[in-house]
């Protein structure tokens, strides 16, 4: 039996406070994961239209903590990206119903209007949102179609009520998972960028890679992005470029395994491994040992009190998204802490502090504590070092099953 919580921006609205599971975001980051909680469905109704804003962060914790969400963080960013990708199919243009319609609202995949619920349907199939405006423009002779997000907060009284009659319904239905297909590795092209001052993989490792595939029957080609009109062509993508989510390596591992293609790193693996939030949120939830963490949402003067007694100065403050040290700021006293605090947020609902290192879209913040060295990398012919103000000295001894000779590190 599943637990199915609705979740909205900010304060529960009057019309929902009747609705079984119904809690503003808030209360799902200060009172969830709950022990021996059953399994739980997350509809996530926040505003999700801003990266990181408490919508995105929403379905990023519900995926961390190991329940199911509507939209999953796949969606929210393939909804963000390009106009393009919001167009509908002309595939489905038999589909749309010839009326004066301009805009049709979209809950959990009903519409007010019978006539557009075909439509509707397979929309819904295609990005799975609870909320979703689908606005028609005419053009001459044509008609075209995009896809909007919209969140609560916009909702008319009559669209209230499609809304909860809508999620009446779902909240009593089964959700499942489209099945991903077969996979097959026969063509591979693995994504470079030659212009990358720290690349995960250097040339030597990628000649490696190319002849360790040629035994194993498989075509590795070294590409750029801009080499890949067409990822249709390749069986496999093997990412060797530093990814994030707001990049085009996140949206060209989308469009990989969207047509089939196995993935390396696949869409899920950045979008978890690339938010410190996800990360910590994950950790907590598994009782993986990590560093203390502090996940920060407030200005107020009660929220800056507790930092401070918490971690003291000077402390770390760190982005949620980054690596090589991008987004850490060291804070020294309480004025640069709320300044810093005060910009982070511009960008992100979320900060992270933790106890040593760490980044979020949370602001984390941690003790400052210097060492001379962040690592040594032993491989087996010689060793690395690498220097940072915030790490202490770690000893890695590694060396790779194949290729002794070499070992490379990433983040």
């Amino acid at each position: 039996m599943f637990k199915t919580l609705v979740v909205v921006d900010d304060n529960l609205p009057t019309l929902l406070e009747s609705l079984p599971g119904a809690i503003s975001f808030e209360e799902y980051l200060r009172d969830y994961p709950k022990l021996n909680e059953p399994k739980t469905r997350i509809i996530n109704l926040c505003d999700t239209t801003r990266y990181l804003s408490k919508g995105y962060y929403c379905s990023l914790l519900a995926e961390a903590r190991g329940h199911s969400v509507l939209p999953s963080v796949k969606t929210i960013n393939k909804l963000r990206g390009d106009d393009n990708l919001w167009s509908i199919d002309s595939r489905l243009s038999h589909l749309v119903p010839k009326d004066d319609t301009e805009s049709v609202l979209i809950c959990l995949g009903k519409v007010a209007a019978p006539h557009w619920q075909k439509l509707a349907t397979r929309i819904f199939q295609r990005h799975p949102t609870p909320l979703l405006k689908l606005k028609v423009h005419r053009v001459e002779d044509q008609r075209h179609l995009n896809l909007q997000r919209c969140s609560f907060n916009e909702l008319s009284s009559d669209e209230h009520n499609l809304l909860l009659e809508a999620l009446e319904d779902y909240t009593k239905s089964t959700w499942r998972k489209h099945d991903t297909g077969k996979r097959y590795r026969w063509d591979m092209a693995i994504l470079v960028n030659h212009n990358e001052t720290v690349p995960p993989s250097n040339k030597g490792a990628i000649t490696r890679f190319v002849k360790a595939a040629a035994k194993l029957g498989i075509n590795a080609q070294p590409v750029s992005v801009d080499d890949l009109l067409s990822i249709e062509q390749y069986d496999a993508l093997f990412i060797r470029e530093t990814t994030a989510i707001d990049h085009y390596t996140y949206r060209l591992a989308r469009k990989a395994e969207e047509n089939g293609l196995v993935v390396l790193d696949d869409p899920d693996s950045i979008l978890r491994c690339c938010n410190k939030v996800y990360l910590h949120d994950a950790f907590n939830y598994q009782k993986v040992p990590s560093l203390s963490t502090r996940v920060i949402n407030s200005l107020s003067e009660t929220s800056l009190d507790e930092i401070e007694q918490q971690f003291g100065y000077p402390l770390v403050l760190k982005m949620p998204e980054g690596s090589f040290s991008k987004g850490v700021y060291k804070i020294e006293q309480r004025q640069m802490l709320k300044e810093k605090l005060a910009e982070l947020f511009q960008d992100s609902a979320l900060v992270l502090a933790p106890t040593m290192t760490g980044a979020l879209a949370y602001s984390m913040a941690e003790p400052y504590m210097r060492a001379d060295i962040i690592w040594h990398a032993i491989t087996g012919r010689s060793t690395t070092t690498a220097q940072n103000d915030f790490l202490p000295e770690i000893t890695i001894p590694c060396q790779l099953s194949r290729y002794p000779k070499r070992c490379w590190m990433r983040r």
